[in-house]
């Protein structure tokens, strides 16, 4: 459980960043990348936000789905909906920031893909167990 509060945390942190703090915080972490000998210097800060909410939300859903395993996959993506428009709406009152449809979509497709992925560990897990 505490695997989900820190994704949860970790998205509402970067929910609550106001724009110039947002910005800075992304030069940092692309200078880190580039460290590695990563260049990314060909894709658009858009891209590269967008790769960021679909990361973000991808581990979310494979996460919360993992610890609540009982729950129906309707019961976790409504979660995962609600935490994609509760950030999106947030940000609306947050300096340099405003909510975007398509960042709500890009966050619901990476929720969907996390707990499709838990889905496919749990399918071939099974089938090892036959075996």
């Amino acid at each position: 459980m505490l695997c989900v509060v820190c994704c949860s945390v970790l998205i509402l942190a970067g929910t609550l960043l106001p724009g110039d703090l947002k910005t800075l915080c992304y030069h940092d972490v692309m200078a880190f990348i580039q460290r590695f000998g990563f260049d990314l210097g060909g894709v658009s800060d858009g891209v590269m936000f967008k790769a960021a909410h679909f990361a973000f939300f991808t581990l979310f859903g494979l996460v919360f789905r993992r610890y609540r395993g009982n729950a129906s996959v309707g019961y976790v993506a409504c979660h995962i909906v609600m935490l994609g428009a509760g950030t999106e709406f947030v940000q609306l009152f947050i300096e340099g920031r405003s909510g975007c449809v398509d960042d709500f979509l890009v966050d619901c497709l990476g929720g969907m893909l996390g707990i499709i992925i838990w889905g496919m560990v749990q399918i071939q897990k099974l089938n090892l167990s036959k075996k």
